[in-house]
């Protein structure tokens, strides 16, 4: 507790200074006169810097307004410039010529639109009943070539007031492209907008510059560029994935489209083909690449020693079965039986010199299209089958019979495959048995 007590006050040069002569019961003493001065106190601490502020990212700046024009001839068609807005198009539309791209089809209007490179252009129209959009790269065929058009031609019903189209460059030289919009039969012609919305492209809309992607990452879909190669025709992204050896690369999301394509100039590698690229039967990694309008993600699944013939498992003759699932059947392409693109399965059969062995195979479950072969040949190098049989119209199995002569052991290699799957989940039981 704090005690203050009367002091005089002493007269000095003039000041009358007071003092408290008391203080707290806790108070330290005092310092002596020998302990010199007190220590300065310590500086505040002083917090690292940190990043800078990051500024808001600015609003997208408005569309341009361009002035509404005549839309009727594909040879004057109006300007349309990215990241612009054309107001109120009076639909003044009438019938192609029958030499345009377009083969005389009726009710087209038409603008030029310029998409620089490595760019996105979104082109939207909207009114009560706005038109849909079609790109060409130009409004009629010359002497030696095709009209080549920029993606497929969506159609919308009839209650939309709002459709877009879109197209991406990834070239890196812009694209002058013509935009012909059309309604759909028996739909109001009304005066509409028409607005293009540019963004920048990443790599990956290049086949030249694919994006490497490790299993079980996922990338969401997102703009690309045009692909009209390869039996693609839409705007996509390319990626590059590595599938290890006696593997092969499944999509994450059910539905998502992937397209091997080999390469930038549509062509396979040896006997590969769309549906082998996707799978490695080597001992070897094995590079694929990829083009999806989707987003992108995939796993690997480890491919049965029977998926490919080289590594075939023995079936042994005494009856033992054998289940196979249809779905890690391989794709080993080339002579004989394989030519199934559905997938085949090989085992080995050993036959005793003077007997025979009879091989059946049997599903399962039956579609009523299903249909099942078997062949067998005496390596797998032998472009020709010594034996095949075959079974349609959903029947429950078949077999062939294997013969050694007198004189000497026999061995096949013996494939089964599927020509149709059914809906559901498949599975060959395979089995040898000598035949009395």
């Amino acid at each position: 507790m704090r005690r203050f007590l009367a002091a005089p006050c002493v007269l000095a040069m003039g000041l009358c200074a007071c003092f408290d002569s008391g203080g707290r019961d806790d108070d330290p003493p005092a310092s002596s006169p020998d302990a010199g001065p007190p220590a300065p106190p310590a500086p505040p601490p002083v917090a690292p810097p940190g990043p800078p502020p990051v500024a808001p990212p600015a609003p997208p700046a408005p569309p341009v307004d361009l002035p509404a024009a005549d839309i009727s001839r594909c040879e004057d068609a109006p300007l349309l410039l990215p990241d612009a807005v054309m107001r109120n198009v009076a639909p003044n539309v009438g019938p192609a010529p029958f030499e345009s791209c377009w083969s005389g089809s009726s009710d087209l209007g038409y603008f030029r639109l310029d998409v620089p490179a490595r760019t996105g252009v979104e082109i939207v129209t909207r009114g009560e009943a706005p038109p849909v959009a079609s790109l060409t790269d130009r409004c009629a065929p010359g002497p030696d070539s095709e009209c080549e058009y920029f993606g497929p031609n969506g159609f919308f019903g009839s209650g939309e007031t709002e459709r877009v189209h879109y197209v991406g460059n990834p070239t890196d030289a812009s694209w002058s492209l013509v935009v012909a919009v059309w309604w759909g039969q028996d739909w109001p012609h009304a005066p509409f907008d028409i607005e293009t919305r540019s963004s920048p492209l990443p790599p990956e809309a290049s086949c030249a510059s694919p994006r490497v992607l490790a299993p079980g990452e996922i990338v969401p879909a997102s703009p690309g560029g045009f692909f009209d190669a390869c039996g693609n025709d839409d705007n996509g992204r390319f990626y590059r994935i590595t599938v290890p050896p006696m593997s092969r690369a499944t999509p994450l999301e059910e539905g998502t489209y992937l397209s091997p394509i080999g390469n930038c100039d549509c062509g396979f590698e040896g006997d590969e083909s769309y549906y082998t690229l996707l799978e490695n039967l080597t001992d070897a990694p094995k590079d694929v690449l990829l083009f999806t309008e989707s987003s992108m993600g995939f796993t690997v699944e480890p491919m049965p020693p029977s998926a490919r013939c080289e590594s075939a498992p023995t079936l042994t003759n005494d009856g033992s079965e054998l289940a196979l699932d249809m779905d890690f059947a391989g794709h080993p392409g080339g002579a004989c039986g394989e030519l199934f693109h559905e997938g085949a399965h090989f085992v080995r059969v050993d036959v005793p010199a003077g007997t025979a062995v009879r091989v059946t195979a049997r599903f399962d479950h039956v579609g009523f299209e299903q249909g099942t072969v078997l062949w067998a040949r005496s390596s797998c190098a032998q472009e020709v089958c010594d034996t095949v049989t075959s079974s349609f119209l959903g029947a429950a199995s078949t077999d062939l019979v294997l013969t050694a002569p007198a004189d000497a052991a026999g061995s096949w290699v013996v494939g089964v495959a599927m020509t149709a799957l059914p809906g559901e989940d498949q599975t060959a039981v395979l089995s040898a048995s000598p035949v009395s």
